[in-house]
């Protein structure tokens, strides 16, 4: 839809050049861009005096562009092995990853997707010249035996046995092992590296990705304006948190760090983006100094007047392509430099090192900080799950008050949430893509329907709906499991077990201190009684208006950072009957010091904060015990009071239904 004529038009408006060759590829990176609503103002200031109907089409153009379907093609492993031969390697590593370390990454970056068809966001492959395997979490099995060729690449759990442990026995001793060194981060190569010895399989870094040169279709990088994000969301200002971070390194005696996460520098620098789908972030690396000093490293194209206004006298803007070579001078100047070996690529330690700087292990001077929210981040990120609440009880209204022979498919379902989200003015987009499984689907833990599995719901199976959006006050994720009508006895009891599993961590008080690890079982016991079990982590970290999945904390097994006040995470335990059923119950809690008495030192406890009704239908309420049903009925009933007043007519009316005491 971008005709010669459209683009010869727009560059006669255009800002930033007049010249059709170079305002082409910028529209069609900006068509190919995550949409959000920055966008239509961008678009105002990229092109001052744009016509509606020129808008017409670029808005049309931006909604309609879909990434290439990803799936597996054979012809793309021989050619790969074809790539790896002319290398002298004897196989090659390919990460669900990209220089940024983060959990969603631009279509641009999905290599594993374009090799192997598995779409979901972590696994990894390794590619020999006679072998193949995928290696995915609890969370992907079922997904990926369904979207991989099992005849050309093996799927194996990441941890059964562990990923390294496996192939240093499978792969053939004295292997080259090739790999991408802006798409690992030194942690995990070191760790790799030091598995591998064992057989003499040498890890050896390639500096151009052999996909890259075979990816003749590969989307475009993002185009989208850097936005400032107020202290009055924030809750702290820029210069604050550069300060706090240049005093840590300075009482740590290390010169300046690295920063490649997006979110860290989203937080960090009070700005937001739209460079990748569902997190609010833009395409940048930063490096801030012992002195207070800060550059960060983007295409100065992106960056609004607002945000340059906000950013300028407190940090340097720098072209992106210069990151490198500032990693280089750091070297010559023989900097200590300081950086997370979890998050940072191992290219860009070696850009330090070989050039004669040191580095240090530290970690990300804006984790602590970034995961225990302040008090203001804390009042808008209720009012986020206010916003959220109401959105979600018109859609379960809509879902459940449909004709049993009008019942609509899960794509149809993930078009509603996106609309009853969208109706919100400071709704930017979904905080993930949405998980709606029908029947059998919703056993796939993170299945995402499409147009050859989706399924319509009928009366009697159960719908498994986990989604979230992001609002301008913060990020939102729960997960409610419904029928529509006829649920049969074994939905509802193990239904009402795994609501007895999240009520169980919701009730949860323990001493300041305790780790994710600790609190795992605690969800997991009731469905360990009647023989269930879930594959996946029982609660995350989420970001501030950032990413829905924000590390490090977490509960799970092995999860050892100690919860403290103001984390904001997921309750979430499930139940999974292959092929027949999924149920999973999410809500987000906070973490907040407990008034338990006679205590003789601090205890924490979970403050619940997403408001939506669970599905009357398929609670048996015999099954729960007095302290289990009085928890219900008071979230209930909170659930009621603080959405009532953002309803009317029939969601009102359905509200006050949903949330009738027992």
């Amino acid at each position: 839809m971008l005709s010669d004529d459209l683009i010869a038009r727009l560059s006669r408006l255009a800002t930033f050049s007049n010249d059709p060759d170079e305002v082409g590829p910028r529209l069609r990176r900006l068509v190919q861009t995550p949409s959000n609503r920055w966008r239509l103002d961008w678009i105002a200031e990229l092109f001052p005096g744009i016509a509606e109907s020129d808008k017409a089409v670029l808005l049309a153009s931006i909604e309609e562009w879909q990434p290439p379907l990803q799936y597996f093609v054979p012809e793309r492993l021989i050619a790969l092995r074809n790539q790896l031969a002319k290398l002298s390697a004897d196989g090659f590593i390919v990460p669900q990853s990209d220089e940024h370390q983060g959990e969603f990454i631009p279509a641009r970056n999905q290599r594993l997707a374009w090799l192997t068809g598995f779409t979901g966001s972590a696994g990894i492959a390794v590619i020999a010249m006679d072998k193949a395997w995928l290696f995915v979490d609890g969370r992907y099995i079922e997904q990926a035996k369904r979207q991989v060729d099992a005849s050309s690449i093996e799927v194996r759990h990441f941890q059964k046995p562990p990923t390294w442990q496996f192939l240093a026995g499978a792969l053939n001793p004295a292997s080259l092992l090739g790999y991408d060194p802006t798409l690992h981060s030194v942690t995990d190569i070191e760790m790799v590296q030091k598995q591998l010895a064992k057989t003499c399989i040498e890890l050896v870094a390639v500096d151009d990705n052999p996909i890259d040169a075979l990816w003749s279709d590969r989307p475009a990088a993002a185009f989208s304006p850097l936005v400032a994000y107020p202290t009055a969301l924030s809750g702290r200002s820029l210069p604050e948190k550069i300060n706090d971070a240049a005093a840590e390194l300075q009482a740590k005696k290390i010169d300046a760090t690295v920063l490649n996460q997006l979110d860290s520098i989203a937080w960090l620098y009070n700005v937001r983006g739209g460079d990748v789908a569902n997190t609010p972030v833009a395409d940048c690396f930063a490096v801030v100094y012992a002195s207070g000093r800060s550059d960060l490293f983007i295409e100065g194209e992106k960056v609004t007047p607002q945000a340059g206004q906000h950013l300028a006298n407190h940090v340097t803007v720098r072209r992106i392509v210069e990151f490198d070579e500032v990693l280089r001078d750091m070297g010559q100047r023989h900097l200590t430099v300081g950086i997370d070996p979890s998050r940072v690529t191992h290219r860009m330690r070696e850009r330090i090192t070989a050039a004669g700087g040191s580095v240090q292990p530290l970690e990300d001077p804006t984790s602590a900080k970034r995961i225990r929210k302040n008090d203001v981040e804390i009042v808008n990120l209720k009012e986020a799950m206010v916003r959220d609440g109401a959105c979600m009880a018109r859609f379960l209204r809509w879902l459940q008050s449909r004709p049993a022979d009008a019942l609509p498919d899960e794509l149809e379902i993930v078009a509603a949430l996106e609309e009853f989200r969208a109706a919100d003015p400071t709704y930017r987009g979904p905080s993930f893509p949405s998980i709606v499984g029908i029947g059998g689907n919703g056993a796939v833990v993170h299945y995402h329907p499409t147009a050859k599995t989706n399924r319509r719901l009928e009366p009697g199976i159960l719908v498994l709906i986990d989604s979230g959006g992001q609002f301008l006050t913060g990020t939102t994720d729960i997960t409610r499991t419904l029928v529509h009508s006829q649920p049969s006895a074994i939905h509802r009891t193990i239904y009402t077990t795994v609501l007895k599993s999240h009520i169980a961590l919701a009730c949860a008080r323990f001493p300041k201190g305790a780790v994710g690890g600790q609190l795992d079982g605690i969800a997991r016991a009731p469905l360990w009684r009647i023989g269930l079990n879930y594959d996946h982590g029982t609660g995350h970290g989420i970001g501030a208006f950032l990413g829905v999945h924000e590390g490090p904390v977490r509960i799970a097994p092995g999860a050892n950072l100690p919860l403290d006040t103001g984390m904001l995470m997921s309750n979430e335990p499930g139940a999974y009957l292959t092929d027949r059923f999924g149920i999973r119950l999410e809500n987000s809690v906070l973490v907040v010091d407990s008034g338990t008495d006679h205590a003789e030192e601090a205890y924490l406890e979970f403050e619940t904060v997403s408001l939506a009704p669970f599905d009357r239908q398929l609670i048996d309420v015999d099954l729960l015990t007095a302290a289990e049903l009085k928890w219900l009925n008071a979230y209930h009933a909170r659930v009621r009071e603080l959405l009532i007043a953002r309803l009317a007519g029939e969601d009102a009316a359905w509200l006050h239904w949903a949330t009738t005491p027992y």
